[in-house]
């Protein structure tokens, strides 16, 4: 009987933050059931009356020998001791406890405690994991991947699944090659994925995109997205690149590597009037596959200067030397104000500039 109460008393919860081991503090008898237990950091020790039998004298759970760092407890026992005491070991080592009052009796503990953690990657998105389990790295549809199954791999297909969600990527640290076209993706996190040299994210609904920390990346095709701005000025091995159907604004090429690339791609981006190259005579001749309005500059913030400086105005009314409003009228000084807020004098056989 009293080896089947022992038994009862070792059997522990358990859940995905850790184990909660249970040990009783036996009153008659004057023990801890049981006398040692192994345990991992994480885990959690929680005494509490043996079998249910409330104490009739008073006890402490005190810390004898502890690890360096650990930290130390006391905690006293007397009626009604009908509450838990719990304790976290945050330290590995063999930790040893007593009852001061009952220490000539026996009433001594251990629990060793080893650093056996296993590191978890979070992977919320239930079809991201659902495929994880299907290629082998993982068993269990818990939002949750063991990190070492993940962080030796080189090559990941997931196209196609519906996700939404790619966080977890980021421990695949080995990644060389990541396929991802057509799912759901509004955002994706590439910087821990450092070795990451081919890339087909096609067809998502992406809006921004960060290669700057991929440097080794030679194929990136973002085509069918919703992006707006790209920089690939750090991406100096690139040398295909397709973009299109996105609605990019802004492009910048200059990766001091341009002659590298054998095939370039933005058409269906309508807005896309200027990207930024680091030879645009270079990339005019040898890129052709662009929008007819897009061409390519050294420095297109000039280019943009110069389109806002010339661009039409329209007349909005004119004025005579007193500001009043008037039409035109043969040799007279005139006020011409335009839709833009600029304003002009005139005669009526030339120009005053201001």
């Amino acid at each position: 009987m009293k080896r089947l109460l022992l038994v009862l008393f070792v059997l522990s919860s358990f859940n995905s933050k850790g184990v909660t081991h249970q040990i009783g503090v036996w009153d008659g008898y004057y023990q801890f059931v049981p006398f040692n237990i192994a345990i991992q950091l994480g885990d959690t020790i929680q005494w509490k009356p043996y079998f249910g039998v409330l104490p009739l004298m008073p006890h402490t759970i005190t810390s004898n020998s502890i690890p360096a760092g650990a930290i130390p407890f006391d905690q006293a026992w007397q009626m009604p001791a009908d509450t838990f005491f719990q304790y976290v070991p945050r330290v590995a080592g063999l930790y040893q406890y007593v009852c001061t009052p009952h220490i000539t009796f026996g009433m001594i503990g251990e629990f060793a405690v080893t650093n056996g953690f296993t590191a978890q990657t979070y992977v919320p998105d239930d079809n991201f994991e659902n495929e994880l389990i299907k290629q082998g790295y993982d068993a269990d549809l818990d939002d949750s991947v063991t990190t070492a199954n993940i962080n030796t791999v080189t090559n990941l297909d997931v196209n196609s699944l519906n996700i939404s969600d790619l966080t977890g990527i980021e421990d695949f640290t080995a990644l060389t090659r990541l396929d991802c076209e057509q799912n759901k993706l509004t955002t994706l996190d590439l910087s821990q994925n450092t070795a990451l040299n081919y890339l087909d994210i096609d067809a998502n609904a992406l809006t921004s995109l960060d290669v700057s920390s991929n440097t080794a990346l030679t194929f990136l095709e973002c085509a069918d997205n919703q992006l707006t701005t790209l920089d690939l000025s750090l991406n100096v091995a690139l040398t295909e690149f397709y973009c299109e159907n996105n609605q990019l604004t802004g492009l910048d090429f200059r990766n001091g590597q341009n002659t590298l690339v054998v095939d370039f791609s933005t058409t269906g981006n309508p807005d896309l009037t200027c990207i930024n190259v680091d030879d645009a005579a270079y990339s005019t001749a040898n890129w052709t596959d662009i929008d007819a309005q897009t061409s390519f500059n050294e420095d297109c913030s000039s280019v943009v200067g110069i389109k806002q400086y010339t661009s039409s105005k329209s007349l909005i009314k004119t004025l005579n030397i007193m500001g009043r409003e008037t039409t035109f009228k043969p040799n007279t000084l005139l006020i011409n104000v335009y839709d833009d807020g600029s304003v002009e004098k005139a005669f009526t056989k030339g120009l005053l500039n201001n």
